[in-house]
């Protein structure tokens, strides 16, 4: 179970590098980086002292997933990132640039590392690498991320554990199973197509689906692809439209759930995103992805923590499920329906209809008038 903290002595900033619900995004989605910036305010008679004696603590971050972010192939290499909090007296954004204040040496660990699956006792030790990290806060352009190799079960659970500076850290998770797609034009080789206009009229769909297994929440995108023609030269191109987040009522699976999506809206976004570039003579439509990014109830909790704050009340618990550490150990499952059809009166939309029709889209392998031939 994860657990809130709050302490009137300490106030912990977590600054993340999340990007699991963008499945454009690179490394980032794969790899949760957080590092913890505690300080410590004690008030004694006339002076303020600013730090306190150290104490050790450990960050972990790391999220499991059987598919890839791209939502279609296995993921096979998994990440976890291992810090440590630091105090100095002096500028902490000075300290965050030294490599030696947040991250350990391989003395540091008793026991090392290791990814364990609880179902039948597999170790997975996990191995250190420095990975590029592009220049902010913290200390660029390498940073050091643990890893390790394996095909994870989606029945199983995982835990990770080591022994840092005689300290015992450990974490579990369930590993999120996949939806299963209800709509007809969510599911390879249908037929179905998706109707977002009925005649003359915008249509808004619901897509259905239901739930996989330890899913607590989903986020759903859709993805448009398309190619810019510049006189014979074509430059692929793509642009993604979330559509919104639904939460399950419980962790076993098979709940009906959906999401819409607006014909209208789906017309007008793609008129927003594109450019009034003259040397663009056509634009060749390639299909339309919808994807679907489920978190386990762990992380679900995280997520919902770390949106900003609209209420009057700013102060919230910090989360974290680490046992004698800070940081989130989670599951999650990224699935991508890919080439979802259009029907016919949604592609004469696209290329005649008013939203459109200005930025010159054919359809890719249809004849006259509406293809690019």
């Amino acid at each position: 179970m994860g657990r809130s903290v709050r302490s009137p002595f300490i106030t912990a900033w977590l600054a993340v590098a999340i990007y699991l619900w963008r499945p454009s995004t690179p490394m980032a989605r794969r790899t949760i980086a957080l590092l913890l910036l505690p300080a410590m305010f004690a008030a004694c008679s006339t002076e303020l002292e600013v730090s306190a004696p150290y104490k050790d603590i450990t960050v972990v971050y790391g999220v499991l997933s059987t598919r890839a972010s791209d939502g279609v192939s296995d993921e096979t290499r998994h990440y976890v990132k291992i810090n440590k909090a630091f105090l100095g007296e002096g500028d902490a954004l000075v300290y965050a640039q030294i490599p030696d204040s947040t991250e350990y040496d391989d003395p540091d660990f008793q026991v090392a590392p290791r990814v364990v699956d609880l179902d039948n006792n597999t170790e997975y030790l996990l191995n250190d690498t420095l990975m590029p990290r592009e220049p902010g806060v913290f200390n660029s352009p390498l940073h050091k991320v643990y890893s390790f190799d394996a095909t994870l079960d989606p029945e199983h659970s995982y835990a990770v554990r080591m022994t840092v500076r005689g300290n015992e850290v450990s974490a579990q998770t369930p590993i999120v199973n996949p939806p299963a797609y209800q709509s007809g034009f969510l599911q390879t080789n249908s037929n179905s197509k998706l109707n977002l206009m009925l005649g003359n009229q915008y249509n808004t769909v619901d897509m259905d689906f239901r739930s996989g297994r330890d899913a607590r929440r989903y986020d759903v995108t859709y993805r448009v692809r398309y190619a810019e023609d510049r006189s014979g030269v074509l430059t692929e191109e793509s642009y993604t439209v979330f559509l919104g987040s639904v939460r399950t009522n419980g962790l076993n699976g098979g709940e009906e759930l959906q999401v819409a999506i607006s014909g209208e809206a789906f017309y007008q976004n793609m008129a927003n995103v594109m450019e009034n570039d003259p040397s663009i003579t056509r634009r060749i439509y390639r299909g339309l992805d919808i994807l679907f990014a489920a978190a386990s109830d762990e992380f679900a909790t995280y997520l919902t923590l770390a949106q900003p704050v609209s209420g009057i009340v700013e102060e919230r618990p910090e989360y974290t499920n680490i046992t004698n550490g800070y940081g989130l150990f989670a599951g999650r499952h990224f699935q991508t329906a890919v080439g979802v059809k259009l029907g016919d009166a949604s592609l004469v939309q696209l290329v005649e209809g008013p939203y459109t029709a200005p930025f010159n889209f054919c359809i890719e392998g249809n004849g006259p008038p509406l293809g690019c031939d």
